[in-house]
């Protein structure tokens, strides 16, 4: 009998008050239901909402819409509303689906959730409407098909497709760029319009509105490019000051300095960093043109390779240190460490080599090719060195020619001098003009010139000289006789020579064989000492036909061509003699003629004398 006395008390009081109070005289709400003591509630006191182990089969319809249940068993992920914890939900009709009232089902809380499933529970829309955060009613997050920002007013204005920004203020003012992706605080903050620009770094493009197609990554990467694209930057401040378009930077501060050059590529440490305006430049390699300012088309690879340049164009230096020193010069190429380091001013220099023309300053038109060639040159211009060590002492000397393994090898003041050969001209050191060509083919003393020193070993002793062959030669041979110069035009001071047939009885041909001569073949010829004295003898003094050498020591020589002189003196001497002889000869036959006249007439005579003794007149 008791359950039927409630309801019929409630439908009393619904029809007659409108409120239902249960446990209470005054109901404050359609139905207000009280415990009979709040301080010692009993384990009865409550509502009991009803109870169901799943979902019905069949949808509620649109008069059930916020009706409350209790899933008392969670609902497998096959089930027709997915999986669910148990707990209260409401049926929402606009949804057609039960919606949870607690963290038993899939609301996300606050403190973290539990009892998630993969591919199930998700945190988004099922909708094409974008995902949005926000921090202190700011802009924090976006996430759509063509959009995704996170950050403090990352992505603050965009209206754009395609771009990304992460990081506090990244693509802040972007409002029509497409296809950017910025990755750091204030990335990319000022874009407006740029599109296709990547910047990963805090402040990385900062200032950048509405170029397009750059890449920076480090902080303050490309910081101030504003309007112009096509640059890429990687590294702390690399490309920070750029405002120009198609420059390459990457590493620490490369080129950081560079406002407004275009189309350089800096990559190393602190490459190109002070270039302001320079333009078409390639450094690879720490420091690398370091102080470049306004430079232009200059290749530097190598650590710290060009790195004093200023203002030099068109320079290439390839190696550690190459070229490091140089301010100004132009036109130099410079292969391997330490080669033209110390160049500072020089232009239209080569050097291959490791310290090739290292201490290199002035000097112009060198070209050094091997270690250490050309080492010492300082201010020489236009001289050639192929080989290692080849010129390497020097400093002033210039018009040099030395190729061969050490040619040339301590010449410092020397100029026009050519050596071919290893060890070529290797003792000049301050003569000029002077031809060595062959192995070790060389002057004797440090300052003779115009001497030539052809074959191999052949040595000059003197200047003005010509030497083919070493000692060890035995025929020097050609297919027409060697012609002298003696034109009138060359002499001075011409005159009879005063050697003749007496000087030539004199000489005291000899025939001898050469101690190097394999064969042993006997020879014909003067010894030189011995002519010597004999024009000693004579007393003619200084003659050209015996090279007198620099030292007792020295081995003698003959030009034989020169006798040629005292033996037409010799002949013609001859001949006037024979003249004589004839004039002689006429007159003893004229004499002797008379003679027979005069003995046939005393012939005549006596006989008359005869007669006439005989006939007695006398």
């Amino acid at each position: 009998m008791k359950k039927y006395l409630l309801p019929a008390f409630l439908l009393l009081a619904l029809y007659s008050n409108a409120q239902v109070g249960i446990n209470n005289v005054v109901p404050k709400a359609t139905l207000d239901i009280s415990v009979v003591n709040s301080n010692t509630p009993a384990n009865t006191d409550g509502l009991l909402i009803p109870r169901i182990n799943s979902f019905p089969v069949t949808n509620p319809t649109a008069d059930q819409s916020s009706m409350l249940v209790y899933l008392s068993l969670p609902t497998p992920a096959g089930s027709p509303f997915g999986a669910n914890s148990p707990g209260y939900y409401y049926w929402n009709f606009p949804q057609l689906t039960w919606v949870p009232l607690n963290n038993s089902g899939s609301v996300w809380l606050i403190n973290g959730n539990s009892s998630t499933v993969e591919g199930t529970n998700f945190l988004g829309t099922i909708d094409n409407t974008p995902l949005n955060f926000r921090i202190n009613n700011e802009r924090s997050g976006r996430i759509s098909t063509i959009q995704t920002f996170f950050g403090y007013r990352s992505g603050n204005s965009d209206a754009g497709n395609n771009n990304a920004g992460i990081g506090d203020n990244a693509l802040y003012a972007n409002t029509t760029g497409n296809n950017n992706a910025a990755f750091g605080s204030s990335t990319l903050s000022n874009n407006t319009s740029g599109s296709e620009n990547v910047a990963v770094g805090k402040n990385a493009m900062n200032q950048n509105t509405t170029a397009s197609g750059n890449t920076a990554v480090g902080f303050e990467a490309s910081y101030s490019n504003a309007v112009t694209g096509g640059n890429v930057s990687v590294g702390y401040q690399a490309l920070r000051n750029n405002t120009t378009d198609s420059n390459t930077a990457i590493g620490y501060q490369a080129l950081t300095g560079n406002v407004s050059g275009s189309a350089n590529t800096a990559i190393g440490r602190g490459t190109l960093s002070a270039s302001g305006n320079g333009s078409s430049n390639t450094a690879v390699g720490k420091e690398s043109m370091q102080n470049n300012t306004s430079g232009e088309n200059n290749s530097a690879v190598g650590i710290q390779s060009l790195r004093s340049n200023t203002t030099g164009n068109d320079n290439t230096a390839t190696g550690a240190f190459a070229l490091y020193s140089n301010t100004t010069g132009t036109n130099n190429s410079s292969y391997g460490i330490n080669s033209m380091r110390s160049t500072i001013t020089g232009g239209s220099n080569t050097g291959m080599g490791k310290e090739a023309m290292y201490n290199n300053t002035t000097g112009n038109g060198n070209v050094a090719l091997g270690f250490a060639s050309m080492y010492a040159n300082i201010d020489g211009n236009d001289n050639v060195a192929v080989g290692t060590d080849a010129g390497r002492d020097n400093s002033s000397g210039s018009g040099n020619v030395a190729i061969g393994h050490d040619a040339s090898r301590i010449n410092t003041l020397g100029s026009w001098n050519v050596a071919v050969g290893n060890l070529a001209l290797y003792n000049n050191i301050n003569g000029n003009n002077n031809t060595a060509l062959g192995n070790s083919a060389d002057v004797t003393a440090a300052n003779i010139s115009n001497a030539t020193a052809i074959g191999n070993g052949a040595k000059v002793n003197i200047s003005n000289k010509v030497r083919i062959g070493n000692e060890n030669v035995t025929v020097i041979e050609g297919q027409v006789a060697m012609s002298v110069a003696s034109d009138r035009r060359y002499k001075e001071k011409i005159a009879p020579i005063p050697l003749g047939l007496d000087f030539i009885n004199q000489l005291e041909p000899v025939e001898y064989i050469k101690k190097n001569d394999p064969e042993k073949r006997m020879e014909w010829g003067l010894i030189a000492q011995d002519l010597k004295n004999i024009l000693g003898k004579n007393n003619y003094k200084n003659a050209a036909i015996i090279n007198n050498g620099r030292s007792d020591n020295d081995f003698l020589s003959v030009r034989y061509n020169d006798l040629f002189a005292p033996i037409i003196r010799s002949i013609q001497e001859l001949s006037e003699s024979d003249k004589k002889n004839e004039k002689l000869e006429k007159i003893i036959s004229e004499q002797e003629l008379k003679i027979r006249d005069l003995n046939l007439k005393l012939d005549l005579l006596e006989k008359k004398i005869n007669q006439m003794t005989s006939s007695g007149v006398l």
